[in-house]
């Protein structure tokens, strides 16, 4: 393959702009990208950052009337249940949903109330997450 001579000269533009994306970290993704325009969407790096920028996270707790057995392996195999729990409340089960949107969740609620015997449920939509777990992340030894 042979190079146009005209894009092997450096301009100090294109030096600036070389250096404006060197100071910015790609990730490891390799390929044609657009760092300095990250709202193009012709390259995966740009794909990868809205698609993690686009998501609805809730919890939601449920109070469990029918088959607890069911609804738990119903839960637990969903590929949008991200953590479940057992509670010692009113509530029998609490649930980290991720969806695309905040109106999946409602759609996932609808179907989950049709499907199984849900007594009681309490959906809170989460709008910024404040501190995330830590826990065990400065443990030292």
């Amino acid at each position: 393959m042979r190079i146009p001579a005209n894009c092997l000269k450096s301009t100090p533009q294109t030096e600036d702009n070389y250096k404006k994306e060197a100071q910015v970290s790609t990730a490891g993704v390799r390929g044609i990208q657009n760092i300095l325009f990250p709202w193009d969407t012709r390259y995966p790096l740009n794909m990868a950052g809205i698609a993690l920028a686009t998501y609805a996270k809730a919890k939601v707790a449920l109070k469990i009337g029918g088959s607890r057995a069911e609804l738990l392996n119903y839960l637990q195999d969903h590929p949008n249940v991200n953590s479940l729990y057992r509670t010692g409340s009113d509530y029998d089960v609490l649930a980290e949903l991720v969806f695309r949107e905040l109106r999946d969740v409602d759609e996932f609620m609808e179907t989950l109330k049709k499907r199984f015997e849900v007594e009681k449920s309490l959906v809170l939509p989460i709008t910024e997450d404040l501190k995330r777990e830590e826990f065990m992340s400065k443990v030292s030894f």
